[in-house]
């Protein structure tokens, strides 16, 4: 890469310039990246119920035991507790959370070079490699016309 070259992006360990993609220790040629590609996975993240099944079991014993005793107290108590483990239960949601991916394909293999929670920062580098891709056609089909205008003049 020379001093002169454009640089569309550049945060951490990923740059993209005119010519090349460095993310993390890779180094990949603008030239050789065919596609792009943005992705989403989702995973949900399960939240255990066992600590409030636990107190409602806790409850429920105490509401037996209360009763069988016919002590109110402890039945009221045992009652009051199986019921806040109950609320709890049904309180306690999965999280679900959305993975965004960036994959490019060279050489025909397809790798996935860089995964974020914030679908923005995904966004902004497939937008700089758009860009990047974008030019370094724009420029190749320059040079390719400029070549064939000097060999057609050259000719006639």
């Amino acid at each position: 890469m020379n001093a002169s070259e454009k640089i569309f992006f550049e945060k951490g360990s990923i740059k993209v310039s005119q010519t090349e993609f460095y993310v993390r220790k890779e180094c990949f040629s603008i030239r050789e990246i065919a596609s792009i590609k943005k992705e989403k996975t989702l995973f949900i993240q399960k939240k255990s119920k066992v600590p409030a099944i636990v107190l409602m079991i806790f409850g429920m014993k105490f509401l037996v035991k209360g009763m069988y005793k016919e002590d109110l107290i402890v039945a009221i108590l045992g009652g009051v507790v199986l019921l806040a483990g109950g609320i709890w239960v049904l309180q306690i949601k999965d999280i679900p959370i959305v993975t965004h991916h960036l994959d490019i394909e060279v050489f025909g293999e397809r790798k996935r070079v860089f995964s974020s929670l914030e679908e923005d920062e995904v966004q902004q580098l497939y937008e700089a490699l758009t860009q990047a891709i974008n030019q370094h056609q724009y420029l190749e089909s320059n040079k390719k016309t400029r070549h064939f205008e000097s060999v057609f003049k050259s000719n006639h």
